[in-house]
């Protein structure tokens, strides 16, 4: 038997140096790649899980806070997720653009907010203008209504409703608002009172007892 010797392109490796093992193999075509690993441990998915539980909880109960945590955390997790630092970039990034919404919602409701409350406090004020009691249009006389709308505010009231004047039984033609001030003029009725009396002199209103 001949002895068999290695072909002079492959020469053997010099006694007591190891063998490099072989290189791994490629998977086939279309096989799915492993997962990649994260650096340093377990993924820190953290931020992004926290980013929307506050994204959830802005349209539940912690309003513009949570819009705003949603958004700081969301944007953290976003981070970490590009640097292979979590694999929830997803969650992360629907955390962000939650917070985002809510807070441009909030801002939205907040002016809206402002706009009907000044309106109604503008409707208030001019409904207890003095000047009110000059704009009655009713003959001078004594006067009595059944108010269907009362305000009373700070010691000044005013009473909505068709008059009656009780010396000719003659009813206006349309509902008149006279305003008053203090005890005397606004009474100690709360809500709407069944009666509101008030003269007329010189066209100008002036309420004389409620009831």
């Amino acid at each position: 038997m001949s002895d068999q010797t290695p072909p002079p392109d492959a020469p053997m490796p010099p006694l007591g140096v190891p063998t490099p093992p072989p290189d791994a193999p490629m998977p086939p075509p279309g096989a799915p790649m492993p997962p990649a690993s994260v650096p340093g441990g377990a993924p820190q998915n953290g931020m992004g899980t926290a980013g929307l539980v506050m994204a959830i909880l802005q349209f539940v109960c912690l309003g513009p806070i949570a819009s705003v945590l949603a958004i700081v955390f969301g944007r953290i997790g976003m981070n970490k997720a590009k640097r292979g630092e979590a694999t929830n970039g997803g969650v992360a990034t629907v955390a962000f653009w939650l917070g985002i919404v809510g807070l441009i919602l909030t801002t939205i409701g907040i002016i809206v907010a402002v706009f009907v409350i000044s309106a109604g406090a503008k409707v208030v004020v001019d409904s207890l203008d003095p000047v009110k009691n000059s704009q009655t249009g009713l003959v001078d006389g004594n006067y009595g209504m059944n108010p269907n709308t009362s305000i009373n505010i700070n010691e000044r009231c005013a009473f909505g409703g068709t008059p009656v004047n009780v010396d000719t039984g003659d009813m206006a033609t349309s509902d008149v608002t006279v305003v008053g001030e203090g005890m005397i003029e606004c009474g100690n009725v709360e809500g709407t009172p069944a009666m509101v009396l008030f003269t007329v002199s010189g066209g100008v209103a002036q309420i004389t007892e409620v009831g």
